[in-house]
This record gives C-alpha cells, structure tokens and sequence, in this order.
C-alpha cells in the first residue's frame, strides 16, 4: 500500500521535473532566439555572450516569479483573468473585427505566459510530489491497514476527531486516498 503510493508520487516527480526542465529550456531559448534576432539586426558583435545573458536572466525572473505566484497556490490563470482577454461587444461588424485583430496579439501573448509558467509550477509539482511520499515502515502499514478496516465496518460519515489517538495514520490514509475527508465538517469515510 505504501510503497505503490511512494512508487506513483516518484514517477509523478520525475515526469513533472522533465516537463519543468523542457519548458525552462524553451523559455530560455525563446528569449535567447529572440534577443539574438534583435542584436543581431542591430549590429552587435558579441550577440550570442548579450543574448546567453539575456535568455538567462529572463529564465531566472520567470522563475523566481512563477515559484511566488505557485507558492501563493495560484497556477496558471484562465485567458479571461490574465488581462489580456479584450471584451469588446459585438454590436456591429467594426466591434468584430476590432476584437480579431487584437485577439492576433493577446492570444499567442497568453500562450507564452502560460509556457513561461509551465516551468516552475512543473519543478513545485515535482517538490510536493517527492516530499508527500509516506515513510514505508512495517508496522505503519498494518496499523493503517487495521484503521481502514475499521473505518470500512462503519460504513457511514464519522466524526474525524473519534480517532484522534490515531491522527497519523489517518492522515496517511487520506493522503492514499483510501479515506474521504470533508474539511468542512472534518468528517471522514472509507472511500468507495
């Protein structure tokens, strides 16, 4: 029971660290394409040093900002919520062609802040998932085993603060999601 539970949060880990790392890689190099473009249409020498530091300093603000924003345990934001999203109302034809043409900018604007997230809240995801593996013990386990027996033969919503003696183990198990928990009335039940 635990160690499947270990084994699953692991393999998520590792999944979310290589898509944290591919998308950091194509921040970087989204901001390194873009500044070398820039410098070398303005005659720079030495556009790939510039461009290198650039593309790394964007990468390192973009983090810092993205692991703020997921540690305050907000993600990523829909297109109507980023700002971006141009309500105009439709009541005439200029009304809509106005709204296609600013939706040419803001869209594919939109899709690269949601990349430039991606990287961060993939590498927090990847945290959380490899600090929320359960300590695999024997006698853990079989005690979990008997409080989830003994949850099953009631049947019913119970009071969470009934096994109170007992508080880690449920809680492990909530985390297994073998128990349900209702935090708004701190009641539990086996899962079905």
């Amino acid at each position: 029971m635990i160690a499947s539970f270990n084994q699953q949060q692991t393999v998520k880990g590792v999944i979310a660290s290589m898509l944290g790392l591919v998308a950091l890689l194509l921040t970087a190099g989204f901001f390194y394409g873009g500044s070398w473009f820039v410098l070398r249409n303005l005659g720079v020498e030495n556009r790939h040093s510039v461009a290198l530091g650039i593309a790394g300093g964007a990468a390192f603000l973009v983090m810092v900002v993205g692991w703020i924003r997921g540690k305050r345990g907000r993600g990523h934001y829909g297109f109507g919520e980023s700002g971006l999203h141009v309500q105009l109302e439709p009541v005439g034809g200029g009304a809509v062609m106005s709204n296609i043409y600013a939706q040419r900018v803001t869209a594919p604007t939109y899709v690269l802040g949601q990349l430039f997230l991606a990287a961060p809240l993939q590498f927090l995801k990847a945290w959380h998932c490899f600090h929320s593996r359960i300590p695999e013990n024997p006698v853990l386990e079989e005690q979990m085993k008997g409080l989830l027996e003994e949850i099953r033969a009631k049947g019913k919503w119970q009071d969470m603060a009934a096994y109170q003696d007992r508080m880690q183990e449920l809680l492990y198990l909530i985390r297994l999601g073998a128990v349900e928990f209702s935090p708004r009335k701190g009641r539990i039940r086996a899962a079905s």
